[in-house]
């Protein structure tokens, strides 16, 4: 039979914080009138997130949920595309794998239909996602 390593329940549990953690930061980014873009339009996820909350919290059976124009719609759907995401830069970078084994980009967007709350996130954000992780590790 196949058992997980024990450090799977741990990977789980960060992935868990950090969704909810980036989803509340990318709903107050939404919220804020002055919602900065880069040079190329696109958000930056990443600016001005606050510290994770600290592993040994109990986890709570809720989601976050987004403001209506916000690109995702839980904290479960941020949670998904950043397993997504991890699995695509494992299969693009992989020098084991064969070129043609490689995962397209429609293969990418397939895996991720439905993933936000039944909808699907925009065919562009996944492309742009898809390019970035393609064109650095």
């Amino acid at each position: 039979t196949f058992r997980l390593p024990a450090e799977a329940q741990c990977i789980d549990r960060l992935m868990e914080a950090f969704s909810k953690q980036l989803f509340e930061q990318y709903q107050a980014k939404q919220s804020d009138d002055e919602t900065e873009v880069d040079q190329n339009g696109e958000f930056d996820l990443t600016d001005g997130l606050a510290a994770p909350t600290k592993m040994g919290e109990k986890k709570k059976a809720e989601q976050v949920k987004l403001e209506p124009n916000s690109i995702f719609k839980s904290s479960d759907a941020v949670f998904i595309l950043s397993f997504s995401t991890i699995m695509l830069n494992t299969d693009l970078h992989n020098p084991n794998m064969k070129d043609e084994k490689r995962m397209t980009l429609n293969q990418f967007i397939k895996n991720n239909r439905g993933i936000n709350e039944g909808k699907d996130l925009p065919a562009d954000f996944l492309t742009d996602l898809y390019n970035q992780i393609q064109e650095e590790e």
